[in-house]
């Protein structure tokens, strides 16, 4: 699903992003674009199941509507 692709290339620049700013100390700008990462990786999820997407930002929700195991519920807590 070409959708799909798309929230996960976003994904995988936004860590590849949060990477290089944690790597040269701007710790901020790494905890957020990780957080981003994340969010759109789970909407990447979201959509192959449910085939659409869902307008939030809470990776909390989104892990629980995805049944995610506990230890990654645990993570999107952090």
């Amino acid at each position: 699903m070409e959708e799909v692709k798309k929230w996960i290339e976003k994904a995988k620049k936004d860590l590849d992003d949060a990477e290089f700013n944690f790597i040269n100390n701007r710790f901020e700008v790494a905890a957020f674009l990780s957080h981003q990462a994340a969010e759109k990786a789970l909407k990447a999820l979201y959509i192959l199941k449910f085939k659409k997407l869902w307008k939030i930002h809470d990776l909390v929700e989104l892990g629980k509507t995805l049944n995610a195991p506990f230890e990654i519920l645990e993570a999107l807590i952090l």
